[in-house]
């Protein structure tokens, strides 16, 4: 069992292993400042966040979270079984729903 969270100031999605306690950078590289910064999609430590802020567990599928890429402006899909990440939501900049 795992325990996921985001590091927003080193731009990386992480997690506990609840069974002995290790954190480990799945997503994006943890280094804080510009250079771990970004909006890249792909797998692993290939993509890339800005400011990550909040994430969710899919009701329907516990092996996808949403993630907010509060620096991007965007909702980002993490498919847990394979560490992909991909677009949910574009822009969304401001505080209109999107149509």
């Amino acid at each position: 069992d795992y325990l996921y969270f985001v590091g927003s100031g080193n731009n990386a999605f992480r997690r506990i292993d609840l069974a002995d306690n290790n954190v480990e950078t799945i997503i994006g590289v943890s280094a804080y400042g510009g250079a771990s910064a970004g909006d890249v999609l792909g797998v692993g430590d290939q993509a890339k966040f800005q400011s990550p802020y909040g994430l969710v567990i899919s009701r329907s599928n516990t092996n996808i979270i949403y993630l907010t890429d509060k620096g991007n402006n965007k909702v980002k899909k993490i498919d847990l079984s394979s560490l992909e990440v991909s677009a949910f939501v574009g822009d969304i900049s401001g505080d209109r729903d999107s149509n």
